[in-house]
């Protein structure tokens, strides 16, 4: 019997998992290379802003990265991940999406 229930919670925890991924997926894709994982992590430890020359430095880029690094952050800028406020980037609010709250 408890084989069976066992079972039964690991498919339930199984099904939310799948639930919870299924709703973080455009951030999942957002950040689907080790570049925009490394810029969205710079962002989140500099809830205040940082400039985007600031940034390559605090994601141990390359200068020659800046134009890419930019055009990631303006892109992001209209989805759930990034906020743009004059010339300073920051991350949204991900309450939604990683069940925090407000980061921006």
């Amino acid at each position: 019997m408890s084989d069976i229930c066992g079972s039964q919670a690991a498919a339930r925890s199984m099904q939310q998992l799948a639930r919870e991924f299924s709703a973080c997926r455009d951030m999942l894709v957002a950040l689907g290379n080790e570049n925009r994982q490394l810029i969205f992590v710079a962002l989140l430890e500099h809830p205040g802003g940082v400039r985007v020359g600031d940034l390559a430095k605090l994601a141990r880029l390359s200068h020659s990265r800046l134009r890419t690094i930019s055009r990631f952050c303006r892109t992001q800028a209209s989805s759930i991940i990034i906020s743009r406020e004059r010339r300073t980037f920051t991350t949204q609010a991900l309450a939604s999406t990683v069940g925090r709250s407000s980061l921006a």
